[in-house]
């Protein structure tokens, strides 16, 4: 994660600490701390979402896909696909994640549009 975030910082990325300690004087502080020891600038530490946020990295988040609730599992790209990805990520354009809908097959009722099928699981 630290070689990740400091490429982010380095190609001019806003980075934030997303935690339920900020607020808390002394423990920003300890935050503060903890990225100058490791090489990371005072990064803004804050525990509110904001509507400027690209992506929430956690080791426990599970995403799921925006106004569905279908988990996003993670899959294997092809070469062909996180070179696609990258080239929309440096020309701005939303970028669309594979779902992997294999282990949700019956946990919801798919949405209906027009009386058929939305969402198809093909497991």
């Amino acid at each position: 994660m630290l070689k990740r975030v400091r490429y982010w910082i380095k190609t001019g990325r806003t980075v934030k600490i997303f935690t339920a300690r900020a607020g808390d004087a002394q423990d920003e502080e300890r935050i503060h701390q903890w990225c100058l020891r490791h090489g990371l600038p005072k990064l803004e530490v804050t525990n509110r979402k904001d509507y400027g946020m690209i992506a929430l990295w956690d080791e426990l988040a599970v995403g799921v896909v925006r106004n569905i609730g279908v988990p996003i599992l993670p899959v294997q790209m092809t070469f062909w696909q996180s070179l696609r990805l990258q080239l929309l990520l440096l020309v701005g354009r939303n970028a669309v994640m594979k779902v992997d809908t294999r282990n949700v097959q019956d946990q919801f009722e798919a949405p209906q549009k027009n009386g058929r099928e939305f969402f198809k699981f093909d497991g």
